[in-house]
């Protein structure tokens, strides 16, 4: 890219912040909340307790495919009970935000807003990025690769909602998240549970500890 189409995608970047700020206080309340960074931290804790476990059976038997089907089913139901839980958990937070912020507002009403009007521009093209490459990657029979292109997104949808909120602990997030997705591409299959530890784990780690840095104790709703 030229300098001028640098400058120009500079200018972008900042009137879209400065229209996200006008526009949407919102969806700027929905983002700065602290409980966000209190739930991460042990959502974090059981990621990286799944992730431990899956690899030490792995190291036992060989392959996750020579594990116990006892074995193997227990730890399929454990991750569906942390990622229905923490999904239910954040619907349930994201509710009660939204309604105290805005008269009627929803979980509903919150995803709206951040996947509608110029956030479409963002968020959605990402997002269906996430979905279409990891079926690819399943169907090349590569399902490991999940780990990376879904942190790899995330780290961009951060980065990007980081600086138009002006959100530091996004920011956070957004470097993590690209970082250790780009570095997980390397070494995913030679250790798979260890690496989605680093990752997964990791950007909650990152986000807890640096929404408790950087968002206040008591938020002003409005």
């Amino acid at each position: 890219m030229t300098s001028d189409e640098l400058e120009i995608l500079r200018q972008d970047i900042d009137a879209l912040r400065r229209a996200v700020r006008k526009a949407n206080p919102f969806l700027r309340s929905i983002m700065a909340l602290r409980v966000y960074a209190l739930m991460s931290v042990p959502l974090g804790a059981l990621i990286l307790a799944f992730c431990l476990i899956s690899h030490f059976f792995v190291r036992s038997y060989g392959s996750f495919q020579d594990i116990p089907s006892a074995w193997k089913t227990a730890l399929w139901i454990a991750l569906v009970l942390i990622v229905v839980g923490s999904a239910v958990l954040k619907w349930i937070v994201v509710n009660r935000r939204a309604a105290a912020i805005e008269k009627g507002a929803n979980f509903l009403t919150a995803t709206k807003a951040i996947y509608g009007s110029s956030w479409a521009n963002v968020n959605l093209p990402a997002t269906i990025c996430i979905f279409v490459l990891s079926a690819f990657a399943i169907y090349v029979g590569r399902a490991w690769y999940i780990v990376s292109i879904n942190a790899i997104f995330l780290g961009l949808i951060g980065h990007s909602m980081g600086r138009a909120f002006e959100r530091k602990e996004l920011s956070v997030i957004g470097w993590y998240a690209l970082a250790s997705g780009l570095a997980s591409l390397f070494f995913i299959e030679s250790s798979p549970f260890i690496w989605a530890a680093i990752v997964w784990a990791g950007i909650f780690f990152a986000y807890g500890a640096a929404g408790l840095y950087y968002l206040p104790r008591e938020e002003k709703v409005g």
